[in-house]
């Protein structure tokens, strides 16, 4: 089983980032719980995901077939998302890791 190495960073603060690892199969309802929690958020922001080479955007309220049957296709897509918070645009940045984790990391999501 893969799994990803994370760096959560906001795109106009640099100085602000964290680094977690997740499972690859990883939905974006889930990553979007992770990520507020690493940073220390309470969810109050609405926010979407999306990739650079892909113009489709998946919500918080969408989490389903069109997420599951793109990345089906197209897992090299899986290489760069971003999660954006409309108004200040931060933007995360979601990279492939290309080593395996240990089982006991994959079957956490863990602040590092």
């Amino acid at each position: 089983m893969e799994g990803y190495q994370l760096r959560i960073a906001l795109k106009e603060i640099p100085a602000v980032w964290r680094r977690v690892r997740v499972p690859a199969g990883i939905t974006f309802r889930t990553l979007h719980r992770v990520i507020q929690f690493a940073m220390g958020w309470q969810d109050c922001h609405l926010h979407d995901f999306s990739s650079d080479d892909d113009p489709t955007v998946y919500t918080d309220n969408s989490e389903a077939i069109e997420e599951y049957e793109y990345y089906l296709k197209n897992p090299e897509e899986l290489a760069r998302v971003h999660e954006v918070y409309p108004r200040d645009a931060d933007e995360i940045e979601r990279q492939r890791e290309d080593r395996q984790h240990p089982p006991a990391v994959r079957q956490a999501k863990v602040c590092v």
